[in-house]
């Protein structure tokens, strides 16, 4: 899934819930994925992701990160 094409507008884990002020680009680094400049998604924790409407599911090892986004003009 090619995450260069959304951007993030509400970051939703286990324990927090963060909306963030602008929507926000997903920067590729590598080993990571970046969003806000601050919120980091290790790679090799992925298991699989998944979109639903605008809702990005990203299944990790040990919990579900569910990213609202809207797709990039």
């Amino acid at each position: 899934m090619n995450l260069n094409q959304y951007k993030v507008t509400e970051i939703i884990s286990s324990d927090s819930k963060y909306k963030l002020a602008h929507p926000a680009r997903i920067e590729d680094e590598g080993s990571f994925y970046r969003i806000a400049g601050t919120y980091i998604i290790e790679k090799h924790r992925i298991k699989s992701m998944s979109l639903d409407g605008d809702k990005l599911t990203i299944h990790l090892n040990d919990e579900n990160i569910i990213l609202k986004v809207i797709e990039k003009k």
